[in-house]
């Protein structure tokens, strides 16, 4: 018998654009990654084009895409131009980890079991144990493997086999499709940006993603693996991007316009979303 595959859209009327969510950074800023304790770590763009990690308004170094370990001690973030490197920063101190050999992502990296980074390289899985500065074994993931549920059994994927973009939810280790994330109606097309930036919420039962279209028409949108159904957190295409969840799991932060530059923002999170 053939299994029925699961391709999720969009829920009709599910929010309305950004409806309670927090201005964090009035100054500005982009890429918001919650701390323990109702802090944030940000990012923001100098006049010379430089991204520097800023913490209450102070820079603290060079770099961007800043990510918490699960255990709340490290946040790894991409430094470099055109060949980006993975370096951690340690929160207790600020110190500064440049792990070697160097940490060269294909896409994305992710975190498992209190401090692991996994991330792909030239098609291979690697892991690097940050605690005890080495790398270590980690089974083989998917190709293009986007991010990791917290348990490790799922794994999620750009999904090309279709005229329109998507993202394919797999469960491991066999790959057996669990759900496909299908564009909304007008991000249904080539030309546009597609889907990107999956996360899963800290208890795994949630994943927020960004829906591109054609500049700026970016939005948030978050499935609920229980309920498998889809809610838009954004739908007034601010070009809202980089979603994470608060350590906690009860706030989502994301980036977005805001007069001629960007801010970070939370949208505080029910229950049922």
């Amino acid at each position: 018998m053939k299994r029925k595959l699961l391709t999720i859209g969009l829920c009709v009327g599910a929010a309305l654009a950004a409806r309670g969510a927090d201005l964090l950074t009035p100054e500005g800023g982009m890429q918001g990654c919650p701390l323990p304790e109702n802090r944030l770590l940000y990012v923001v763009e100098d006049d010379a084009g430089e991204r520097w990690l800023t913490l209450e308004g102070k820079k603290l170094v060079p770099g961007a895409e800043p990510r918490l370990s699960p255990d709340g001690r490290w946040v790894a973030f991409v430094t470099g131009g055109y060949t980006p490197s993975v370096k951690f920063m340690r929160l207790a101190d600020r110190s500064v980890l440049a792990p070697r050999p160097e940490i060269l992502p294909d896409a994305g990296v992710m975190w498992q079991n209190g401090n692991l980074l996994v991330w792909q390289q030239g098609g291979r899985t690697l892991a690097y144990a940050v605690s005890e500065q080495k790398q270590v074994a980690f089974p083989a993931l998917p190709p293009c493997t986007l991010a990791l549920s917290p348990d490790g059994k799922l794994a999620v994927t750009s999904d090309d086999s279709g005229p329109a973009p998507a993202l394919a939810i797999l469960a491991l280790p066999d790959h057996r499709m669990v759900a496909r994330l299908a564009a909304p109606g007008k991000q249904q097309s080539s030309e546009c940006g597609g889907l990107h930036s999956p996360v899963f919420s800290p208890d795994g039962r949630r994943l927020a993603y960004v829906a591109e279209g054609i500049l700026p028409l970016a939005d948030i949108l978050m499935f609920n693996l229980d309920t498998k159904t889809v809610t838009a957190m954004t739908t007034d295409h601010r070009n809202h991007q980089f979603p994470a969840f608060a350590p906690n799991g009860e706030a989502l932060t994301f980036s977005g316009l805001r007069g001629d530059g960007t801010a970070v923002y939370r949208q505080r999170l029910e229950s049922g979303n």
